[in-house]
């Protein structure tokens, strides 16, 4: 009913196709390893660009706070003179006052002593709102100095993102199920998988800033995640220290301690 070469044995057709069974799962796992890693490049690209607008937002308004510096600085200035002029004058008034003392009563003008009383009052009057603008100009300065920290910590955090940003690594042929670890669930296995970390050696070796900056780059849902104690449960996975394992998740939530 078959036909059946003459030279060729059952057991050479099964090897065949055993090949050509080999050849399909060694194509579909090259083709998996490159999906992730096009994966990570696009989800870092994303957080990057991000982290870029985010910082040039905070130079356009340290921009904008340090011209509100420096025209509140010109017109602290500006008072600072009238003030110490109105001073002068009133200085000058009393000395003009006390030169006129004489054995005979003393004549008041009082035009002068309205124009004393008014340049009291203007000088009252400018120190007040000096004092205003000296506190507005010093929670100026806070502001400026609230904006350069905010752009200290976004340049330092796309240079975190930049220098962790996940390369590509070859999946080994049995990956470990990180979804042991406490905190970790299967999104977060994704991740680690398209950065490179497959096993529990790997994870325990992988230190807690490049699993942050993983996190980071992954969106605003995996940056509630704490992957301070992953490293510590991966080495007791590793080691398959079990005991311990269950020792040290029962003092954790969601990964944290």
């Amino acid at each position: 009913m078959f036909e059946q070469a003459p030279n060729v044995g059952p057991s050479t057709l099964q090897q065949g196709a055993m090949s050509t069974h080999t050849f399909e799962i060694i194509l579909m796992l090259l083709l998996a390893w490159l999906l992730g890693w096009w994966l990570s490049r696009l989800l870092s690209q994303r957080a990057s660009l991000k982290l870029t607008a985010e910082l040039e937002a905070e130079r356009r308004h340290r921009r904008t706070l340090e011209g509100d510096f420096d025209r509140l600085r010109g017109e602290h200035s500006a008072y600072s003179t009238r003030v110490a002029g109105l001073e002068g004058d009133l200085m000058r008034m009393k000395t003009d006052l006390a030169e006129r003392s004489v054995p005979e009563p003393v004549k008041i003008d009082p035009e002068a002593t309205a124009a004393l009383k008014n340049a009291l009052s203007q000088s009252t009057h400018l120190q007040s709102e000096l004092a205003e603008r000296s506190a507005k100009l010093a929670e100026c300065s806070a502001n400026l100095a609230a904006a350069l920290a905010g752009r200290q910590d976004a340049e330092a955090q796309l240079v975190a993102l930049r220098e962790h940003t996940p390369k590509p690594v070859a999946a080994p042929s049995k990956p470990d199920d990180l979804k042991k670890i406490e905190g970790i669930g299967p999104k977060i296995e994704q991740l680690m998988h398209a950065a490179g970390i497959h096993t529990f050696a790997e994870l325990a070796g992988t230190e807690t800033d490049r699993l942050k900056a993983i996190l980071l780059a992954a969106g605003e849902r995996f940056r509630v995640h704490d992957p301070s104690s992953w490293p510590k449960q991966a080495g007791l996975c590793a080691a398959e220290r079990w005991e311990e394992l269950d020792a040290l998740q029962k003092t954790l939530v969601a990964g944290r301690g």
